[in-house]
């Protein structure tokens, strides 16, 4: 029950919530899928903090600024008010109470001088939102308590360097607090190996139970531990002794799927998702399944920390609509990332259930390629949707020129029209009023070939070749597919493509985008590759 000031509401927590809520363990990591209520946690678990450490600073991290604001905090304040507080009456978000209230709210020990990314709750307590890519985000002090949201797509390397060292409170009265100094983690499951960090903590409250329990013991937890059902002495006899040694344990690891949200989301909701995804997806996102460790890759050089960036948002078109973020308008006046004086380049590769695209920069400034973003289309969409999405993302770039590479299948008419793929791709560029180059060569480059240049392009050993740059925030299913492309077993060096003809994988997390990365590519190693394509195509003006 939940007192709102003029009745009692009642709050429904299903089992995975309520242990986080009962477990005063102070590092606890959460691995949940999707549906089964991360944001409900999330929004508990900082009230919780704000309350019993009044006055208290606190951080809530991000990936990136952007998606903090836009997509993470709008269902923890939906939670806050379930809980009975209101924006500007009990928090405030990025300024002062008014001056004319009568009563002048407590400041946080640590009060930070600017309050554009800070909470400031009504007993003195802050929240400051931070993320990697702003960096006067976690600006000016101490913390005293943490949460990590999306946690998969945070850098441990960036979080243990800048960010936890920072938690080392800021008054002595909170010390002997249970909840001083914890830190909270949610994530949905890693699709990729970026977020495989998150599963240290398993091993550690498993460390901790063995030490407990023994050898013996812990071998019975093992199997006894899951089965909420058992009633055994053993069973009993085991969570005894870990509730009296309960002191002693430090971390929380649970991993939960939408079955333990069953009595909110319905068996309909998942048998609805179950039908409508993919089976892959369905495993990963709903059931919380782990993935599973391919074999041998086409990319054994590509990772994620040397070849992925989150630093990419443009914060000045953000800052100039406030907190009305549903002024942002969904194109590149986002991207700081983007290149104003320089063309884009785009690579397609085209098939006839998904028309895939990546938008990238060569900046030889910097001797770097950079791969922007992703774009794709399928189903009822045709290519001329596609190529109209990126026009219309890229409608506010300087130079609307476009140069464009991709399969040479893109030379060869579709089975539903007498024009070629690139004449399609010509003519809506040329009605969108970009100006564009075809430079897809009449041939593919052999598997051989791809997987000795562009792997040695990603191990930064020439210096001739550029350096390959990818966003984190604009290009997922690229990344995954690039990282999901696996070797062909046998003697010979070939792609798998079989994923590309499975109804088990999102045809979007196939290697189509692999393909693109491909093309793309290509033109660093073959410079002269493009001599053979010359028609009235190539060059629109």
């Amino acid at each position: 029950m939940r007192y709102t000031g003029t009745k009692y509401r009642t709050m429904y927590y299903n089992r995975p919530q309520l242990i986080n809520k009962f477990c005063s363990r102070p590092n606890k990591t959460n691995i949940w899928g999707r549906g089964t209520g991360k944001s409900t946690l999330n929004g508990d678990d900082a009230e919780l903090k704000v309350h019993a450490m009044p006055r208290s600073r606190g951080f809530i991290v991000g990936s990136t600024y952007m998606q903090l604001l836009t997509l993470e905090l709008p269902p923890i304040k939906a939670q806050w008010e379930r809980l009975g507080y209101v924006e500007d009456v009990h928090y405030f978000i990025g300024k002062k109470p008014p001056p004319q209230w009568k009563h002048k709210w407590p400041k946080a020990f640590h009060m930070p001088s600017e309050l554009k990314n800070v909470i400031w709750w009504y007993n003195g307590s802050i929240i400051q939102l931070v993320s990697f890519d702003r960096k006067d985000s976690a600006r000016g002090g101490s913390f005293d308590w943490g949460l990590g949201i999306e946690a998969a797509m945070l850098s441990k390397t960036r979080l243990d360097n800048e960010l936890l060292p920072a938690v080392r409170g800021t008054d002595y009265s909170f010390n002997k607090h249970p909840l001083h100094k914890s830190i909270t983690y949610t994530s949905s499951m890693p699709w990729t190996s970026y977020g495989d960090w998150l599963f240290e903590a398993e091993e550690v409250q498993e460390q901790e139970e063995k030490e407990i329990l023994g050898a013996d013991l812990y071998n019975s937890w093992l199997e006894l531990k899951n089965d909420h059902g058992n009633i055994s002495p053993l069973r009993k006899k085991i969570i005894r002794k870990l509730k009296v040694k309960a002191s002693e344990r430090t971390t929380l690891y649970l991993e939960a799927n939408a079955y333990d949200n069953i009595h909110i989301l319905g068996e309909d909701w998942i048998d609805v998702q179950r039908a409508r995804m993919h089976k892959e997806s369905f495993d990963i996102e709903i059931m919380n399944i782990r993935k599973k460790k391919l074999g041998k890759m086409f990319y054994p050089k590509f990772k994620d920390r040397l070849h992925t960036y989150q630093d990419s948002y443009d914060y000045h078109h953000l800052d100039a609509v406030g907190e009305d973020t549903e002024r942002l308008m969904n194109d590149c006046r986002n991207d700081g990332d983007l290149i104003s004086g320089v063309h884009l380049q785009a690579s397609f590769d085209f098939n006839g259930g998904i028309y895939t695209c990546v938008v990238f920069q060569e900046i030889k400034s910097l001797h770097k390629v950079r791969f922007l973003k992703s774009f794709f289309v399928k189903e009822e969409k045709g290519l001329n949707d596609l190529v109209k999405e990126v026009t219309e993302y890229y409608f506010p770039h300087r130079r609307k020129f476009l140069e464009v590479w991709g399969d040479r299948n893109g030379h060869f008419a579709s089975k539903i029209s007498i024009a070629s793929y690139y004449e399609e791709v010509a003519s809506t560029l040329k009605m969108e009023g970009w100006k564009f180059s075809i430079k897809a060569p009449d041939f593919n480059i052999p598997h051989t070939d791809r997987f000795l240049y562009i792997n040695k392009m990603l191990s930064f050993e020439d210096p001739s070749l550029p350096e390959i740059e990818i966003n984190a925030n604009n290009c997922k299913p690229f990344i995954i597919s690039i990282k999901n492309a696996p070797l062909k077993k046998g003697h010979l060096i070939e792609k798998d493509k079989s994923s590309e003809a499975s109804d088990d994988i999102l045809q979007e997390y196939a290697t189509h985008f692999s393909d693109c990365f491909d093309y793309a590519l290509q033109q660093y190693f073959y410079r002269n590759i493009n001599s053979s394509i010359t028609s009235n195509l190539s060059i629109g003006i």
